[in-house]
């Protein structure tokens, strides 16, 4: 399995969490993992490759050329490597077809073999849909020219086919598209994929992108969300989006619990400093072990 992470200094201590969250959740295959990099420390790049070694996996690092941004505009609060995703297809060895990419702020719960050994035919993308876009969703369409038919998807957790993408779409055009429409991209790369590729994109389970976002502060949320049996008892991935992370002070999402179960496997410490996320929210927990499961 191939998976890709992108990802500044600021980024490495919950990439362990993650990866080590991966290794134990997918033991079923041998992992490469690729880093796109162009401003980590050498000390963060060895740390990361030994992590993955030490669990028997692969490791690549690529540098990736500033050059590649000379020409782009500089989105407030957006860093270079959230573009990175749109360099996979070049970057990335030719022989590699799909690739798996992965935010760093995310935790696999689940095995990932069903969704990475899936046929993905004329599509460019696998994605799941961003719940949080829903209440403005005629909004956010009508801004980057989507047809209201066709979803807006989160690009935190991104199946790529890179055979397909190669074959048909050059770098240029992506970045080209940037340059004429980078007041509209709020969410950078994650915007450009939406709007030039709706037609290219298969929206696959929210089981696959969980936001943990969506039950840190909304009851009501909450209540329905329990009520969808499929989601309550198949979630595979859990993604800590927003400024809400559970390594920061004052995290309070029903879904930490894992994040801090790997955090302890991993043995990293400043990660795990936070694990009391739950004390104000006890009828979250209470809710969840009552109608969901008690693992």
């Amino acid at each position: 399995m191939n998976i890709l992470v992108a990802l500044n200094d600021a980024y490495v201590a919950p990439l362990e969490v993650m990866l080590t969250s991966l290794f134990e959740t997918n033991k079923w295959c041998k992992i490469k993992v690729f880093l796109f990099y162009s401003n980590i420390k050498e000390s963060n790049i060895k740390k990361i490759k030994m992590l993955v070694e030490k669990n028997g996996h692969l490791f690549e690092a690529i540098f990736v050329s500033t050059n590649f941004f000379d020409n782009l505009p500089q989105i407030k609060r957006i860093s270079n490597e959230t573009y990175y995703r749109l360099l996979c297809a070049e970057l990335l060895p030719e022989n590699i077809d799909k690739v798996l990419y992965l935010d760093a702020d995310i935790i696999i719960k689940e095995s990932l073999k069903q969704l990475y050994n899936s046929q993905m035919g004329k599509f460019y993308f696998f994605a799941a849909k961003d719940e949080n876009i829903d209440i403005d969703n005629w909004k956010i369409h009508k801004k980057l020219n989507i047809p209201l038919n066709k979803p807006y998807i989160n690009a935190g957790v991104l199946l790529i086919n890179l055979k397909l993408f190669r074959e048909e779409v050059r770098t240029e055009e992506l970045f080209e598209f940037v340059k004429l429409n980078y007041k509209k991209l709020y969410f950078s790369d994650q915007d450009v994929i939406n709007s030039m590729f709706y037609n290219k994109i298969k929206v696959i389970s929210l089981n696959y992108n969980c936001k943990s976002c969506l039950v840190n502060d909304n009851l009501i949320k909450y209540l329905l969300f329990i009520v969808n049996k499929k989601n309550r008892m198949d979630i595979k991935i859990i993604h800590y989006l927003a400024d809400d992370k559970p390594w920061k002070k004052g995290f309070h999402s029903r879904y930490g619990r894992y994040f801090y179960k790997y955090a302890k496997i991993s043995k990293n410490d400043e990660m795990n400093q936070h694990s009391n996320y739950n004390k104000h929210f006890w009828l979250y927990n209470y809710l969840y072990n009552k109608y969901i499961h008690k693992n």
